[in-house]
Parts: structure tokens; C-alpha cells; sequence
């Protein structure tokens, strides 16, 4: 839900910023500005004129691209093996539990927090607040707080997956605007249609279109590459959980026995 308000935040925020008034002025000032850039820039396109013809769409798309950017870094860092079942832990979760050390495996578990550390816990809590283990309300406990661990495993992918939707969204927008443009820049020119004028609408709708694909074509491949890594990382984490369930319900069963 709160990625949905985000995107319609983004989405107000967007058309706010699209530049409003007189079209034949507007059109003017920004002819002006791009007709200066072109000719300190020479006969090569620069940065600057790229920018200056893409308008408020390529922006935001620009926006959009270091979004990408720092989310991918983000779920490279977290999406390692040893942020969901660091090394060393599910051994020693084991190991203490099965000596029935209990407050020590929860110990364990706060001083390392990660998802299989945090299902533990929540299976832990429940052993200690019921007289008798119910092994299949166990089982509950522990699926519940590894759907929630999973969730938050896979959620921050799904990031990518609008970036991919929208970022195109932006190009199509900055391309309608672009062609509005230069159309208004024959409708209203009624005299003299300025050559210029036409050039910025239909750089604009060429240039958006561009940057908003070249920010959704990645954007679709690594969120395809993070979500086969979540699903991996996912899995690790149900072996684990059905690891330290095991371990429980054998401690159970020997204790019932003795």
C-alpha cells in the first residue's frame, strides 16, 4: 500500500511540475534558451542541450534513473545469504536449543537480528507462553512470521518493477508534450512558423522516449535478476525455519519421553 501512494505522490508531483501559461510564450522562452544552448555548444550535442530540449519529463526520468541506481545497491547489500541466515547462526540456534538452552538461543537471536533469527524468536515466545506445545500451532507461528520475513525479503524488488512501468509512462508523456508543442508551434505562428520551435517538440518527444526506455530496460532486467535472488534467498530461509522446527519438536519429544 505504501508503494502505491509513493507512485501517486510521484504521479501529482509530476503534473505539478509540467510548465503552465501561455503556450506561444512558453514555447518562446524555451526556444530562446535551447537556441543559446545549441550555439555556445557548437554544431555537437551536449549535456546541456540534451537537458535543455528534454524538459520536465526527462528529469523526472533522470530522477527515476538514480532511484534505480541506489536500489540496486540496496538490494545487492541486502539480498546476500548472510544477511537472511548469517553463517554461523543456524548451527548455534541448533546446537541451543537442542541443549535446552533456550534463553540463550533467544539471546542468540537479539544479538543477531536477521529473518531466521526473528522466526526463532517468534517460535521461541510462543514455547515459552504455553504449558504444552502444540507442534502444528507451532508450525503456524513460525509460517506466519516467515511470510512476514519473506515479504519483506521480496517487497523491495517489486520497486523495480514500477520504475519499469513508469519510466516508460514519462517518456510517452514528454513525447505527447513534445509533439503538442510543436504542432502549437504551427498553429499559433501564423505568419512565420520558427524552425526552432518545431525542432524542441519533436527533440523532446524523441529524447523522453529514449530515456524513459533506457531507464525501464534495466530496471525490467534487474528486477527479474532480484527476484530470482529473493526466491533463492526465500527458500534458504524456509530450510532454516523447518531446520530449527525440527530441532524444537525433537527436544519435545525426548522431554515427554523422559
Amino acid at each position: 500500500m505504501y508503494r502505491y501512494r509513493l507512485i501517486q505522490s510521484a504521479l501529482i508531483m509530476m503534473l505539478l511540475a509540467l510548465p503552465l501559461g501561455h503556450p506561444v510564450a512558453a514555447q518562446d522562452l524555451a526556444a530562446d534558451g535551447i537556441g543559446e544552448a545549441i550555439k555556445s555548444a557548437g554544431n555537437q550535442i551536449t549535456w546541456q542541450v540534451i537537458f535543455a530540449q528534454g524538459g520536465v519529463p526527462l528529469k523526472i526520468i533522470v530522477v527515476l534513473s538514480v532511484f534505480v541506481v541506489a536500489l540496486v545497491v540496496y538490494l545487492l547489500v541486502i539480498l546476500r545469504t548472510r544477511q537472511v541466515v548469517p553463517a554461523g547462526i543456524l548451527q548455534e540456534l541448533v546446537t541451543r536449543i537442542q541443549e535446552g538452552e533456550l534463553n540463550e538461543a533467544r539471546l542468540v537471536c537479539s544479538q543477531k537480528p536477521c529473518p531466521v533469527g526473528a522466526v526463532t524468536l517468534a517460535a521461541l515466545n510462543y514455547i515459552q507462553s504455553v504449558t504444552h506445545v502444540d507442534a502444528s500451532l507451532l508450525k503456524d507461528v513460525m509460517e506466519a512470521e516467515g511470510r512476514r520475513q519473506a515479504d519483506g525479503i521480496r517487497d523491495p524488488t517489486r520497486f523495480l518493477l514500477d520504475v519499469g512501468a513508469i519510466a516508460p509512462m514519462v517518456g510517452m508523456l514528454g513525447t505527447v508534450l513534445g509533439m503538442l508543442q510543436a504542432f502549437q508551434g504551427l498553429i499559433f505562428q501564423e505568419i512565420k512558423v520558427r524552425p526552432v520551435i518545431l525542432a524542441h517538440g519533436v527533440s523532446m518527444a524523441l529524447i523522453t522516449t529514449i530515456a524513459g526506455l533506457i531507464v525501464a530496460i534495466p530496471a525490467m532486467t534487474f528486477y527479474a535478476y532480484f527476484r530470482s535472488l529473493a526466491g533463492k534467498r526465500v527458500s534458504q530461509l524456509e530450510a532454516a525455519s523447518m531446520e530449527v522446527l525440527t530441532s524444537i519438536l525433537r527436544v519435545r519429544e525426548n522431554d515427554e519421553l523422559s
